[in-house]
């Protein structure tokens, strides 16, 4: 039986054995080992997959140093051997590096202006000041605590644009404290943006916390180079770069018509089994939404056990009001009932492939559908969760109450009584509002497409362009 992934036993003692990635094997050497000082294979895999941090450290180590200009390197050492005394072997080294960084910079200081302000920073940094990627490795993994990896990324991502902007994750935080670079940097890279308002205000906000909430409490520096910086931003939907509600739009019948009809000559013509499949998971996944509001990763996560006794039983994938059972609309129930078939338990979609940064089941039918719907010549503000505003407007034009929109969708009634003291609408209020929702759509094989040109007027071809 071979051993486990990076597993190897020398002399009855399990060692961790792996290859560096072949653009660092002449600056790492060829593998990376670290005896796990243990006989026990299960003790073995535990630490092992403990030392998988210390093998990505040391290729991201690497990679930051070959990233980094030569001088740069040169005034880190500098940095680093400040401490040591003039009589000694370090403190002689200290002396004749600044005499190489001297002449460099005089040499190269209008030429490149940017690197040798960089490389002077660097090399004045205290010898303690650790560097951006160190801070940012730390960070990630404590915000991973509390948030999912894709809620993570998102907080810091602003803040690797930022490292870059320094001059990558090997310079050290102290070199990057002045007011006027971090401006720059948010002047670029926030304000003139085509971003919306509230998402250049997340952004700022998301490097004030970086040093509010993990580089000042770890008495890495004082202040904050963020810390009196603000954006001027405009209220109300008459702002430049605000969102407008109004892009939000509901999918049109014959929209919705041209969409799933397009699908399906996709499962119809296509020779690849993966391809029918997702074309087959997408059209469903439009059905399934436009008859229970649903988002699509709640449609996703629906098992077969979900969906019993006419109800789905969603079991919320955003907020604890989106936790709610909806009841199954007549109209979809025969397409409940063949997805299910004789199974007892499983996803209601089958064949799903996870993926993202949290293995999200709705990840990449999501982006399946999102090229097809760009191949298809729909516009860029359709897009599948548009498909709750439908199912909204389809409520409200058939007089369904506000209460029962709010319970079907998963929302909040953004009233004390209705939240709190009040325990919901019962099954057959709610089933009531819900079969209110009609749609005229008619799904063909492309040859019965083909003869019956009435359902393909120039009205719904006009309305995807």
């Amino acid at each position: 039986m071979p051993e486990p992934s990076y597993l190897k036993m020398r002399s009855g003692t399990y060692y961790y054995s792996r290859k560096y990635p072949r653009h660092l094997q002449e600056h790492l050497g060829k593998f990376f080992r670290k005896s796990l000082k243990t006989q026990s294979l299960t003790e073995a895999r535990k630490r092992r997959d403990k030392t998988h941090r210390e093998f990505y450290e040391a290729v991201e180590t690497a990679e930051r140093e070959l990233r980094q200009h030569p001088m740069e390197k040169l005034a880190d050492d500098i940095r680093k051997l400040r401490a040591h005394a003039d009589d000694s072997p370090e403190g002689a080294a200290y002396d004749g590096g600044w005499d190489i960084l001297t002449d460099w910079l005089e040499k190269y200081e209008q030429a490149k202006p940017e690197l040798t302000g960089r490389v002077l920073k660097i090399a004045n940094a205290p010898a303690t000041s650790p560097v951006l990627d160190d801070l940012l490795r730390d960070y990630e993994r404590s915000l991973k605590k509390t948030l999912t990896n894709s809620g993570a990324y998102a907080r810091t991502r602003v803040i690797h644009d930022w490292i870059e902007h320094c001059g990558g994750g090997g310079v050290p935080v102290h070199a990057c404290m002045d007011e006027d670079h971090a401006w720059s940097f948010v002047r670029e890279h926030i304000i003139e943006t085509e971003l919306s308002d509230k998402t250049k205000q997340r952004r700022l906000s998301a490097l004030r916390q970086f040093f509010d909430d993990w580089i000042i409490p770890n008495r890495h520096v004082k202040t904050n180079p963020f810390g009196r910086l603000k954006i001027s931003t405009v209220r109300g939907r008459s702002g430049k770069n605000s969102k407008s509600i109004d892009k939000v739009r509901p999918w049109t019948d014959a929209e919705l018509q041209t969409m799933l009809q397009q699908l399906k000559d996709v499962h119809d013509t296509t020779k690849h089994p993966r391809t029918r499949e997702n074309a087959s998971n997408a059209i469903n996944a439009f059905l399934l939404a436009i008859y229970s509001g649903m988002r699509i990763e709640e449609l996703c996560s629906l098992q077969v056990e979900h969906c019993r006794d006419g109800v789905f039983a969603v079991p919320g994938t955003k907020t604890p009001n989106a936790v709610r059972r909806v009841p199954i609309h007549s109209a979809i129930q025969p397409l409940v009932d063949r997805l299910i078939g004789d199974r007892e338990t499983g996803p209601l979609l089958p064949g799903l492939a996870h993926g993202g940064y949290d293995q999200k089941a709705s990840q990449n039918l999501g982006k399946a559908i999102s090229r097809w719907k760009k191949a298809f010549g729909f516009p860029d503000d359709l897009v599948f969760h548009n498909t709750r505003k439908s199912f909204t407007t389809k409520l409200e034009q058939a007089n369904a109450s506000g209460r029962d929109i709010d319970r079907l969708l998963g929302h909040s009634t953004g009233k004390l009584a209705g939240d709190v003291y009040s325990a919901g609408q019962t099954i057959e209020q709610m089933r009531r509002a819900i079969e209110r929702v009609k749609y005229p759509l008619h799904i063909h094989s492309p040859k019965r497409w083909a003869k019956d040109r009435r359902l393909w007027t120039s009205e719904q071809r006009g309305s995807v362009k």
